[in-house]
């Protein structure tokens, strides 16, 4: 295993960079104006489909995904994790992570892993509408360092093109 995860091919390395540069691009995001508002916000929920006030962290990651030319799931945090999209070992910088909510009984918050720490116990996420506590419902995009154990599961999309 490499310091951001088992090695990987140069393709990996070219689609899912993409999707690490454009969340990158993204962590001055600030909501303004009231929960799940302002221009920036705005205008990535309207962009991925969605409408403004919408909880916006699949959003984000729809987001980033279409501006790199890349299959998406809809803004509803659970559509990112399907059979077929689902990977259980072996996570890479660029794949989209969930996190359960026991209260709503469903994934309710997701994210892209922008680095595996070497201890491998620890990603380093970029994440839209979360905090710098790391909820489910924040003000902006952050970047964050999680626990592997508190994800509930992984996904991989880098790797399928739009048609």
């Amino acid at each position: 295993m490499g310091i951001n995860g088992p090695v990987v091919n140069q393709q990996f390395q070219m689609d899912a960079q993409c999707l690490l540069d454009k969340a990158r691009s993204l962590l001055y995001v600030r909501e303004q104006g009231g929960n799940n508002r302002g221009p920036d916000v705005e205008r990535i929920i309207i962009f991925a489909g969605g409408k403004p006030g919408q909880a916006w962290c699949a959003y984000f990651q729809r987001y980033i995904h279409v501006k790199c030319g890349r299959q998406a799931a809809s803004g509803y945090s659970p559509s990112w994790f399907i059979p077929g999209r689902l990977i259980k070992n072996n996570q890479v910088p660029g794949d989209v992570f969930s996190i359960w909510n026991n209260e709503k009984r469903r994934i309710a918050h997701i994210g892209i892993i922008e680095q595996i720490l070497p201890n491998g116990k620890f990603i380093v996420t970029i994440e839209g509408n979360t905090g710098t506590t790391g909820s489910r419902d924040g003000a902006g995009v952050h970047r964050l360092t999680r626990p592997i154990k508190s994800i509930y599961n992984f996904a991989r999309w880098w790797n399928l093109k739009i048609n």
